[in-house]
């Protein structure tokens, strides 16, 4: 049980350091700064802001699954996801 505990306090930590991160495509697409996180049950969620203008900004929701994961270093700045096939960016005009 000690074991599970302390796998637990690890994940927490982990989680914890992903605020504030950076977050690109691996395209290199900005896509915004972690804001929150968001436990599911079933996965974490990353909650991301990207600042339009001074007064807009938008949010965008992206599942936190080794899958989706292309770069995550504790100490790097930034996180780099794949794009995911469902998303749509309106952005890019997709006719």
């Amino acid at each position: 049980m000690k074991r599970y505990t302390s796998r637990i306090k690890q994940f927490r930590i982990l989680l914890f350091s992903i605020i504030r991160k950076k977050v690109f495509y691996d395209d290199g697409t900005y896509v915004g700064k972690v804001v929150d996180i968001l436990e599911t049950g079933a996965n974490e969620v990353l909650i991301i802001e990207k600042e339009i203008d001074r007064f807009n900004k938008s949010e965008t929701i992206y599942p936190l699954i080794k899958e989706n994961l292309i770069k995550f270093n504790k100490t790097d700045e930034d996180i780099v996801v794949k794009r995911l096939e469902w998303y749509e960016d309106e952005s890019e005009d997709r006719d």
